[in-house]
């Protein structure tokens, strides 16, 4: 969020005590408000996660039958609608990852 407007965190799969999640949950922090975002296509935890160019990568994770992904979701977002963005997939990863770690920045 920081091109278009103001700043905001995403809250991206995760484990709620029995099931993996699909859900994806943002905070607007200009308005000090969660509120709901477009799910990702599979269920993801321990997942990696990270943004970059407008856009945000969730990577690698375990699924619900607790096989590690090798796969990633692109989210392609709109900035004046949150039911307009949507998860795609992109190519995976070259091994399934349990848990990834990734580090943006602007030089």
């Amino acid at each position: 969020g920081e091109e278009g407007g103001g700043a905001e965190i995403l809250a991206i799969g995760g484990f709620d005590g029995s099931r993996v999640l699909r859900s994806v949950e943002r905070y607007v922090v200009e308005e000090d408000r969660w509120e709901k975002a477009v799910d990702l296509k599979m269920p993801r935890a321990f997942l990696g996660a990270f943004g970059r160019g407008g856009r945000v990568f969730a990577c690698g994770g375990q699924d619900d039958q607790g096989n590690f992904h090798d796969t990633v979701e692109m989210l392609t977002r709109d900035e004046n609608s949150s039911s307009s963005s949507s998860w795609s997939l992109v190519p995976s990863l070259l091994l399934p990852e349990p848990c990834c770690s990734f580090a943006t920045g602007c030089i």
